[in-house]
């Protein structure tokens, strides 16, 4: 069993007297209170990853059909200018 009813966690470098009238505001009879003072890092990173890939798997084949149209519309416009243009810089400058 932990040795406190409620804790405050808090990062590292906060003013000194910051969380006094945060403190003072608190029900202290009866409970016994912690804090914890701890560096700023990464943390609720499962919370935020399963909901994404959720989503992601959901909409995974709306973004195949996008990802397709824009290939195909890559190569039947893009890439022949592309080509040409590639085509006219090298004829330009390298066989001038």
């Amino acid at each position: 069993m932990p040795d406190f009813d409620i804790a405050l966690r808090y990062f590292t470098g906060l003013p000194d007297g910051y969380l006094d009238d945060f403190w003072e505001s608190l029900p202290t009879s009866g409970f016994r209170v912690a804090d914890r003072e701890f560096q700023p890092g990464p943390f609720a990173a499962m919370e935020w990853l399963v909901p994404t890939a959720v989503a992601i798997y959901i909409a995974k084949p709306f973004f195949d059909v996008v990802i397709k149209r824009a290939a195909d519309d890559f190569g039947d416009v893009v890439y022949p200018r592309l080509k040409s243009g590639i085509a006219r810089l090298v004829n330009s400058t390298l066989l001038d």
